[in-house]
């Protein structure tokens, strides 16, 4: 074996070490526990440097992108699988739902790095490897939408049909209570969640129409809501379709602006 096969096995080996630990780092709220939840400073620290990490190992694996990617997809998509499996039963990240979530968070990370490290890259065939790694994301972001929005059926629920009413309300509260990392989670996540739609309906579906990319972007914020009426188990809110729509809108454009870029990119080659 070539020193340059071995130094391409290290960096392959690398990169499936830091991914995979990646993926498992959780906040406990377990106090003495090494993944305790200090405080969202924290949480935030721990997250830029586990997308840097993961980043870096991704460009420096340039050489290797097709089977980096092959790992990626597969072990995106096992980990969205054991993390439905543990929310349900062994609660793996901690006792409330919240560390939960923030686990879930830092998995999508994990794969935005990734994704962002492949979308660097010069003389690849980017369109064919970001669809192979979305597919393997979309069982992920799947799992991901059945634990956030289908939540059990009950007899809670509230409701506001006043746009604005409760972001002012939510406002209102970070400002007496900045420190509730819980409601920012909520604000933020309903915002952010949807951007990969966008993205994935584009790799499932390569010949999709702008308009009917907007109405799946319409109708889902609204059958999320619906669902959370019918079953009484949630808070319906006209600002949560606001933001839900918010952010697949602005996934949209971020795919417009990735394309425009690629086409480019291309053209120059």
């Amino acid at each position: 074996m070539s020193i340059k096969s071995k130094e391409n096995n290290i960096k392959m080996i690398l990169f499936a070490v830091i991914y995979s630990a990646s993926c498992f780092i959780t906040s406990k709220d377990i106090e003495g526990n090494i993944f305790y939840y200090n405080s969202l400073n924290f949480q935030l620290l721990k997250s830029v440097v586990i997308f840097i990490l993961v980043f870096l190992v991704t460009i420096i694996n340039r050489k290797n992108i097709e089977k980096i990617n092959n790992y990626a997809s597969i072990y995106t998509a096992a980990v969205g699988i054991i993390y439905f499996a543990d929310n349900y039963t062994f609660h793996l990240s901690g006792s409330l739902t919240f560390f939960r979530l923030w686990w879930l968070s830092l998995i999508h990370i994990v794969f935005l790095a990734y994704y962002l490290g492949l979308f660097t890259m010069k003389e690849i065939d980017f369109n064919k490897l970001s669809v192979k790694a979305l597919k393997g994301y979309s069982v992920l972001y799947a799992v991901s939408f059945i634990v956030v929005f289908l939540r059990p059926i009950s007899n809670n629920l509230t409701t506001n049909i006043v746009p604005g009413q409760g972001t002012l309300a939510y406002v209102n509260y970070l400002m007496k209570y900045p420190y509730d990392s819980e409601i920012l989670f909520l604000v933020v996540g309903n915002i952010i969640f949807f951007l990969p739609i966008s993205f994935l309906l584009q790799a499932y579906c390569p010949k999709i129409k702008a308009y009917q990319q907007i109405i799946i972007g319409l109708a889902l914020p609204f059958i999320v809501e619906g669902y959370q009426f019918i079953f009484k188990c949630g808070d319906v809110d006209i600002d949560d379709i606001i933001m839900n729509f918010s952010g697949f809108f602005i996934g949209y454009l971020l795919l417009i602006i990735q394309n425009r870029i690629k086409k480019k990119m291309q053209g120059a080659d």
